[in-house]
């Protein structure tokens, strides 16, 4: 082994640790944040509250609490765990919360300090011997119908309920999203949109969103708080897409379709890289060959 690949081990070995280091540093939790209490007691509606933030901001790493789903290689913790609910008291977790470390960000001026103990309350709900006050948070049963309004590119979600009786009436105050579906994902459109006294939530549909070839583009209309209302979810195709134009591979904007279009430096640095792969991968089979040989 040549001594300047053994600095290029080196310098790969020092950068894998500081990395893993970095993502996994260690808490030191000072002993006074264990007793830390709470302003005011654990409410279903703080826990609520504190589940949507805890969607929003902690659960790309962290995964859904106690199933296990956390992105354990970036040292993020399954919060609903058993070992982790015995071991740390809400106090301590406000601390974790506000503080960050590692690969953790600060949440000390992203959150006001209610919405940080929400936050908390929700954390701390999968312990069993947690305690949470006020009346449990009842399913709304709930229902949406779309119009649309062409002159003006807008559409309109009518949310309904029904009262004690079974008559249908508005609902008010309930967030509704609107999206459009996309290949890999549904792409949200504006902002989330609060029902009016009327029930009603309208959103106006930007120009030149790429739709099919025809200009189609798939809505999709949901209630934010599913938990509440339900996953009551209406799409409809509306035709306000820019229409898709499909480029053929072998047009001559494309570098392999037309050679005069294609700046010879380009044209060398593109095949240089292919040649290049493919010598690497025959000597690594090479290698391979020789060594079982051996």
């Amino acid at each position: 082994m040549t001594y300047l690949n053994k600095i290029k081990i080196f310098i790969f070995v020092f950068m894998f640790m500081l990395f893993s280091f970095s993502i996994n540093a260690q808490w030191n939790i000072p002993a006074d944040a264990k007793n830390k209490k709470p302003p005011v007691d654990p409410t279903h509606t703080l826990v609520k509250t504190g589940k949507d933030l805890y969607k929003s901001n902690c659960a790309s790493c962290h995964g859904t609490p106690g199933e296990g789903n956390n992105i354990a290689a970036i040292g993020a913790t399954d919060l609903g765990s058993g070992d982790y609910q015995h071991s740390h008291s809400s106090g301590q977790t406000f601390f974790q919360v506000e503080q960050g470390n590692g690969g953790m960000p600060s949440f000390r001026d992203k959150f006001s300090s209610d919405e940080k103990w929400c936050l908390i309350f929700y954390i701390k709900s999968f312990d069993k011997d947690f305690k949470i006050t006020g009346e449990e948070l009842k399913e709304q049963k709930a229902d949406l119908r779309l119009s649309l309004i062409e002159k003006i590119r807008t559409v309109k979600a009518y949310a309904t309920t029904k009262d004690k009786s079974g008559k249908e009436i508005a609902l008010e105050g309930a967030d509704v999203q609107f999206f459009i579906k996309r290949m890999f994902g549904n792409m949200q459109i504006g902002e989330i949109v609060t029902t009016d006294n009327k029930g009603i939530a309208s959103i106006k549909i930007p120009e030149n969103i790429p739709g099919d070839e025809e200009g189609n583009l798939n809505l999709l209309v949901k209630f934010k708080d599913t938990d509440t209302y339900g996953k009551a979810i209406k799409s409809k195709t509306i035709k306000w897409g820019t229409k898709l134009e499909i480029v053929n591979i072998t047009d001559k904007r494309e570098m392999w379709g037309s050679l005069h279009r294609v700046p010879l430096w380009v044209l060398f640095s593109y095949l240089g890289m292919t040649i290049g792969v493919w010598l690497v991968i025959g000597y690594v089979v090479f290698q391979i060959i020789r060594l079982k040989k051996l």
